[in-house]
Order: C-alpha cells, then sequence, then structure tokens
C-alpha cells in the first residue's frame, strides 16, 4: 500500500520464529513501513515494523485448511500515513471474539492497536480496504457489500441480497461505485481447475449491480480476479487466471449509466 504522495510504503511479511512448538507454527508476520525521498524511488533508513504476531496454531481448525492466524492486507490510511489497517487471517471459523476478529488498525508507532469492527460468530469479513476519504472501512461481510466507520458512525449495508456472492471488492475515488468479482453459483471445476467467476460493477445509490464479464477463477494459479476501479472511474482492471498463466483485462465503464 502507498501513500498518494509516494512518500511511505506500507506492507506485511513474513519471517522466521519463534521456534515450532504445541503452541506456534515457527513463523512470525509483521506490518511494516519504509519511509521514500521526494522522488519516491530511494528509501530513508530502514524498514521500520509496526506491529508483529508469531503464527499460533489454532486447535478447532483442520490440517486441511490453514490453521493459524497471520498478519496479512496492510494497508495505510489515504489520510493519514499513521494509521495502518491489516487483518488477522485465518480460516477458523469466528466466534465472535477479538482474536478471530479479522480487520484491526494501528498508529505506526505500535500504539492503540485494536480491531475495527469483531466478526460476529457464524459470518466471515474478507478483503476490506480503505475508501477514498479515510473515514471507512469497506469489506465483505458474508457475500454483503459493507463499510465500516473508523470515526464512530458505525456500520453500513451497502449491497445485500446479491445475486452472486462478493469476495473481493474495489471503491471508485467518489464512492459512488463498487466492482467486485464472485464465484459463479452451482458451477464446478472445468478439467484444468478452473472456476467460473464474474466480475460486477455496482452502483451504491441504485443498489443495482451490472455484469462487466465472466473470468476463470483458477484453483491451481490460485490467482483471483480481484477487480480495480481506475482512479478516474472510466475502467475496471482485473485478473484473468488459467491453470498456468496469468494476465490483466480491462472493460470500459462509459456504457454503464
Amino acid at each position: 500500500s502507498l501513500t498518494e504522495d509516494g512518500r511511505r510504503v506500507v506492507f506485511w511479511a513474513k519471517f522466521k520464529g519463534p521456534g515450532p512448538n504445541a503452541f506456534f507454527k515457527g513463523t512470525t508476520h509483521g506490518a511494516f513501513y519504509i519511509d521514500l525521498d521526494e522522488t519516491g524511488t530511494k528509501a530513508i533508513g530502514p524498514a521500520r515494523m509496526v506491529i508483529s504476531y508469531p503464527t499460533r496454531i489454532i486447535p478447532d481448525a483442520t490440517e486441511a485448511l490453514r490453521d493459524h492466524i497471520n498478519i496479512t492486507h496492510a494497508q495505510v490510511n489515504p489520510h493519514d500515513r499513521d494509521l495502518i489497517a491489516y487483518c488477522h487471517g485465518s480460516y477458523a471459523y469466528p466466534d465472535g471474539s477479538g482474536h478471530l476478529s479479522r480487520m484491526w488498525q494501528v498508529r505506526s508507532d505500535g500504539s492503540n492497536d485494536g480491531v475495527i469492527l469483531p466478526t460476529p460468530a457464524g459470518r466471515y469479513h474478507t478483503h476490506e480496504l480503505w475508501g477514498p476519504d479515510g473515514k471507512w472501512m469497506y469489506y465483505v461481510d458474508t457475500g454483503e457489500l459493507r463499510r465500516v466507520s473508523v470515526v464512530g458512525k458505525g456500520v453500513e449495508i451497502l449491497g445485500d441480497h446479491l445475486a452472486a456472492q462478493a469476495w473481493h471488492l474495489s471503491v471508485s475515488n467518489d464512492m459512488k461505485r463498487i466492482a467486485y468479482d464472485s464465484r459463479v453459483p452451482g458451477k464446478t471445476p472445468d478439467a484444468k481447475g478452473n472456476i467460473l467467476g464474474e466480475v460486477y460493477a455496482f452502483d451504491v445509490a441504485s443498489k443495482q449491480a451490472t455484469r462487466l464479464a465472466t473470468s476463470p477463477w483458477s484453483e491451481r494459479y490460485h490467482t483471483h480476479p480481484h477487480p480495480k476501479i481506475a482512479p478516474d472511474g472510466s475502467a475496471v482492471a482485473f485478473n484473468v487466471a488459467t491453470d498456468s498463466s496469468s494476465r490483466v483485462a480491462i472493460v470500459r465503464l462509459d456504457q454503464i449509466k
């Protein structure tokens, strides 16, 4: 994640330690930032760790899934370079606790670390991102489009009862549109392991979703469409993945009213 002025990069990384045992997997995930010079091409000093979390083993998860919590999706607030969001990534079922809640935020000095919004038991939150104004965190709640205020205004349901459940999303700079991807309900993998997916543009005011494209959702290459709205709102870019490669496709939004 990059600040608008290009002077700070925020990222997450995985490294070894502490040693594996009954409680830890043997790796640690952390959120970091690097400050850059005025050209945005040269680091000013080393990377600085903001928060770290040893990869813990969760007793109720199966070996077939990721059986640990880690720090991922580190991203900087677009209007406050010292406010960083990150997630507790896990495939364990949320139980309403902070430990298994996904969305977190912390100051760049490591202070005020805490949950942005608890994940209720029986639901899941995923693929959160800062809104362009820096006041909202947009996210998917069990296939629905939502946002939560980080300035005390609560949760807004933007799109529920969608024809296809949302997974990854992007928000236009004017916050009037959301692009999201979804797996096509009822479709099974093809001979190469690719599931059929779709990309949608969602109008926040009318609550109407328009299908933009149908695209493979590769299981073998493990790359999802991850649609991204262009800064000027004119198009949506997304990834097209097969069993052995991926490429970027673009759909123009000029014809969508």
